[in-house]
């Protein structure tokens, strides 16, 4: 998961009334880690919703500057902060409490950037809203702004066939009811974005 700028929750006007942050959030569990909050991929990435270093340290859990080009940052006790008592990797997969929390504050943050951004706007659909939260949440906000502003697409550093697009294109079919492809590296089946490339 790539990091964005911590902002407040807050209320995000209509297109936020049209999206269902907790049937979002448990589809994220799902492709991410079978709802899994023990889940380590073993590059850095933990807990049910695959958060990384930056991730963390952008909300305080790793120390500053320990994320930076070091995505198994997580695995070393002495770059944990200590907040809300997790001092270790293994700290954070076994608090499933703080997961939900930091889920929760992750994608609002997400939501308000996007909107700021012009990449969600109220008229938007749940589904698409949802889309691009997704593409957020594997390349941050500047993998989503590549993504559908200028039609630039990013690959996934680890996993074969996975980009922002194809998180992007899972996540709106699933949102949507549609049964997408299990797995986030899958890709899914869905209309391409006009004029998007791989970065």
């Amino acid at each position: 998961i790539s990091s964005p700028s911590p902002t407040p929750a807050g209320s995000d006007s209509q297109s936020s009334e049209k999206f269902d942050l907790d049937k979002y959030l448990n589809l994220v569990g799902k492709y991410e880690s079978e709802n899994s909050y023990t889940n380590d991929n073993k590059v850095g990435f933990l807990g049910k919703y695959q958060f990384g270093a930056q991730a963390l340290e952008t909300f305080g859990y790793l120390k500053s500057g320990t994320s930076k080009g070091n995505d198994k940052a997580v695995y070393d006790d002495k770059n944990w902060t200590g907040r809300d008592g997790i001092k270790s990797a293994k700290d954070f997969l076994n608090n499933s409490s703080i997961q939900e929390g930091l889920a929760k504050d992750y994608t609002m943050s997400n939501l308000s950037q996007l909107k700021r951004n012009g990449i969600i706007t109220d008229d938007m659909s749940g589904d698409e809203i949802s889309a691009r939260l997704y593409a957020a949440h594997h390349g941050g906000v500047g993998g989503a702004k590549n993504l559908f502003v200028k039609g630039v697409d990013t690959r996934d550093n680890y996993f074969n066939n996975a980009s922002v697009k194809t998180s992007a294109d899972k996540m709106r079919l699933a949102y949507a009811g549609i049964s997408p492809r299990s797995s986030p590296s899958a890709g899914a089946q869905t209309p391409t974005i006009p004029g998007s490339q791989i970065a």
